[in-house]
């Protein structure tokens, strides 16, 4: 047994156990320090060393042999055998820890009380109960832990959870007094109590001579039943979410797996829930904390703290916001390396939308994309702004432009926003400016009621007309649906300079009229926002999105350089030629309209000697009214060619009038002045990020190195599971790794720290109102109404008029009420339903 002369005085605490008492006093503060081996160093702090479990201690001091005790793997790395001692690892089953006494324990020496508080509760684990800290005494002066207490969660009585009269008090309905009163004192509903007295408890106390605590107090007696070996998972001391547990968690949360399958996934690996240690809500709320302390400054100041250190890692990296007046983060945009190289090729079309509910602010997101060599979408930039005014706008375009040094699109695409058309006026008076083509046809269709109107008037969109023809077919359709005073035709009509495919020939737009490539951005992005997304949540989210679109970039690259079309056009030198020179989207689109030549006769064929040049007229085999003029010109040396329909001014690509004079000429090599350089295969090279820059994103490049470290140790865990021996041996590799990993703990860089430091504190943003929501006096709060009494403001459950139940012995309905623990003392008045024929 322990000397009383080594432990404090706890009289005063009444302690009855009949396990263990102490009766004797210390009543001097400088003798109680002495006892609690409080040796105060220079500094006045205390050592803590490394846990350790020994044996008891005899008269000399020496530790005998340690006691045999069937642990855990867990357990072993804080509780360690006595190193004097020969190893009884060996010796552990041979103990049952589910039988032990305070005769079995009392001999046990702790370092510190938390290796007894592991300890204890391993114990609960196997016994089948969970454990809850109980009391903790520190020294009067040191604040020194020297005794500290554990007991079932059962312990004690259950707290009676009343409603809060203030809430009640606070409602703007009248509110009845003796309702009130009879409300506070009702339990919630499904309320279940958990407690009941138990005894079952640990204390340790700490030792003056041995410097360790040992085993004050053991009560094993229940008064209530433990829980079956497969119950045990869902004891509350028993259930903790590990961080490697959390981090693969979150590495199956970034590619769109939810926090449910990623559960079910964990239970699979770890071969069935009964084998998990936590539950599905203790996930959850393991990671709100998480997302609580991640954000612990505000979710926009994280986000821009992100944004800024990774603004200070890349020089080519931009990044911009604006606060309000209260400090309150307002817009933001940013751009990467790689969207400067991609607009710097393929900058000469833009396209700009927003979108919405894409964070729990509100704010919109603004996309700048485009369309790369393949004819597939790119992203140029990302915004959030706080409104969509006219100022707003134009700061988020001076922004644009200052981020692509100052390259200004030759064409823009918009949805028809004034604001923004009144800003490009403005900032880029060069660029034509063109509304969505299916916006437009939307439109048509929610305005005119009658469908031959909507089909002829949808064929003015995308009609290729010279602009004669098109104002006189839209007179023509105009006087034959009876449009003259339709208001919204005419300013439709005075609009058409800006949706009218005819009006655009010859202004390059590659092939594109409508922003449906934002909207299928938007499709994508918004499988990974909602809106209850943070902002800081947005650009990792976002970052993640665009990779995967430049991966599939990279992917049409290597199918280009790796392999060949079938050639099975008449103009098989021509078609050759072109596939050497452009990506195999527009080789594809130029094959077409080889063959759609074809369809297509040289008429007539006037050349002109004196200025190197030659017109012919191309008309269509069927329909001879319908003529098209190619026009060829020597130049010394650089010819040129070009055709009255503009399709190559317009797209980029040569039309099938022109291989008609191609063949009709026999010209077999591929003319240079119709190249143009954004289809060829070589611009795809210049967009290539040089290997120097490729910064990797801090929480990406984590996340990469889990998952490498994983797909290694899952080898050879395949391995060592096979056997009981390669278990064992696994095991112990694995507890030795584990130690040694805990010296790779990350730092915070120093030069981010200083940078930081410096930066003021950005607010987050107030949810901002955007175009498609009602309007404050539109929004009208829904009144509850009692399906009991018909009345508003309450419902059944809080109705004050008995409700109509039935009655179980057949003889009708009776009145009655529903609601669980009633005050039967009270008096109830009656109340005759006037729904029911069989009372009167």
């Amino acid at each position: 047994m322990v000397d009383t002369d080594d432990v404090l005085d706890e009289s005063w605490l009444c302690s009855t156990d009949h396990l263990y008492t102490v009766d004797e006093s210390l009543h001097d503060d400088s003798e109680n320090e002495a006892v609690c081996g409080l040796e105060h160093s220079p500094s006045g702090s205390i050592g803590v060393p490394k846990y350790e479990f020994v044996g008891p201690v005899n008269s000399s001091g020496v530790a005998s042999s340690a006691t045999e005790i069937d642990l855990s793997n867990d357990l072993i790395d804080d509780i360690v055998l006595n190193k004097g001692e020969p190893s009884t690892v060996d010796k552990f089953n041979r103990f049952n820890i589910r039988d032990i006494t305070y005769d079995d324990v009392s001999d046990l020496l702790f370092e510190d009380y938390e290796a007894a508080g592991k300890f204890y509760n391993y114990y609960a684990h196997v016994r089948g109960f969970s454990t809850r800290k109980s009391k903790m005494y520190r020294h009067r002066t040191s604040d020194f832990v020297y005794r500290r207490e554990w007991e079932c969660s059962k312990a004690g009585v259950n707290p009676k959870k009343r409603r809060n009269p203030v809430e009640v008090a606070e409602k703007k309905r009248p509110v009845d007094i003796k309702e009130t009163k009879r409300r506070n004192h009702m339990l919630r509903r499904g309320y279940r109590q958990t407690r009941c007295s138990c005894t079952a408890k640990f204390v340790v106390k700490w030792c003056l001579r041995r410097k360790k605590y040992f085993v004050w107090e053991f009560v094993t007696l229940h008064n209530h039943d433990l829980c079956r070996p497969n119950e045990v998972h869902f004891l509350r001391s028993h259930r903790k979410v590990e961080d490697h547990d959390l981090a693969q968690v979150q590495s199956l949360n970034e590619v769109q797996v939810p926090i449910s399958r990623a559960y079910e996934f964990l239970s699979y690996q770890a071969g069935g829930y009964n084998n998990m240690r936590f539950m599905l809500k203790d996930l959850y709320n393991k990671l709100g904390r998480k997302n609580i302390t991640d954000n612990a400054e505000g979710d926009a100041q994280t986000a821009v703290r992100s944004l800024r250190a990774r603004s200070a890692r890349e020089t080519e990296f931009f990044f911009e916001h604006t606060v309000d007046t209260e400090g309150r983060l307002k817009n933001m945009f940013w751009r990467d390396h790689q969207s400067l190289l991609d607009y710097t090729a393929y900058g000469d079309v833009l396209i700009i939308d927003s979108t919405y509910k894409t964070n729990r602010y509100r704010q919109p997101l603004v996309l700048f994309v485009g369309c790369n060599n393949h004819r597939a979408t790119t992203v140029f930039g990302f915004a959030l702004v706080g409104d969509e005014k006219e100022e707003t706008y134009d700061w988020v375009f001076n922004m644009f432009l200052v981020s692509m040094k100052y390259k200004k699109p030759m064409s823009v695409i918009t949805d028809g926003d004034e604001a923004i058309k009144s800003v490009l006026e403005r900032l880029m008076p060069e660029a034509r400016h063109r509304l969505c083509a299916w916006h437009i046809g939307r439109n048509i269709g929610q305005n005119l009621n009658n469908v031959e109107a909507i089909k002829c008037f949808s064929k003015f969109i995308y009609a290729s007309l010279t602009v004669p023809e098109w104002e006189a077919q839209w007179r023509e359709a105009v006087e034959m649906h009876q449009m003259e005073n339709n208001e919204w035709v005419t300013a439709l009509y005075k609009k058409r300079t800006r949706w009218a495919e005819s009006f655009f020939r010859g202004s390059f737009y590659g092939g594109m009229c409508s922003t449906q490539r934002c909207e299928g951005m938007n499709c994508q992005f918004k499988k990974r926002l909602d809106p209850s997304t943070t902002v800081s949540a947005v650009y990792g989210r976002l970052e993640w999105k665009q990779r995967r679109i430049r991966d599939r970039a990279q992917l049409d690259n290597f199918k280009v350089r790796n392999s060949t079309p079938v050639f099975d056009t008449h103009m098989r030198k021509l078609e050759v030629e072109a596939c050497k020179t452009f990506s195999h989207d527009i080789f594809i689109m130029i094959k077409s309209q080889i063959n759609f030549g074809d369809r297509f006769v040289v008429h007539q064929r006037f050349p002109f000697p004196n200025a190197d040049a030659i017109v012919f007229y191309v008309g269509q085999y069927d329909k001879v009214e319908r003529r098209w003029s190619v026009d060829y010109c020597g130049n010394k040396g650089n010819p040129q060619w070009s055709c009255s329909c503009k399709m190559y001014e317009s797209d980029g690509i040569p039309c099938a009038h022109l291989f008609c004079v191609f063949k009709y000429e026999l010209i077999i090599e591929f003319p240079t002045c119709l190249i143009n350089k954004r289809w060829t295969r070589e611009v795809g090279e210049t967009t290539i990020l040089p290997s120097c820059v490729q910064v990797e994103n801090t929480l990406l490049a984590t996340s990469a190195r889990y998952a490498s470290l994983l797909i290694e140790a899952g080898k050879a865990c395949s391995r060592y599971a096979e056997s009981p021996e390669g278990f064992n041996a696994a095991m112990i590799e694995l507890e030795k790794l584990n130690k040694c990993s805990m010296k790779y703990n990350p730092t915070v860089n120093e030069d981010h720290a200083a940078l930081y430091e410096s930066d003021s504190v950005v607010g987050d943003p107030l949810k901002c109102r955007t175009k498609g929501m009602p309007s404050k006096t539109e929004q009208k709060r829904s009144v509850i109404t009692c399906s009991n009494c018909e009345g508003l403001g309450h419902n059944t459950r809080s109705c004050k008029k008995p409700r109509l139940v039935p009655d179980v012995c057949g003889s009708g309905n009776v009145v009655g009420r529903q609601t669980p623990a009633l005050d039967n003392s009270r008096d109830w008045e009656p109340c005759i339903p006037r729904f029911s024929p069989a009372i009167q």
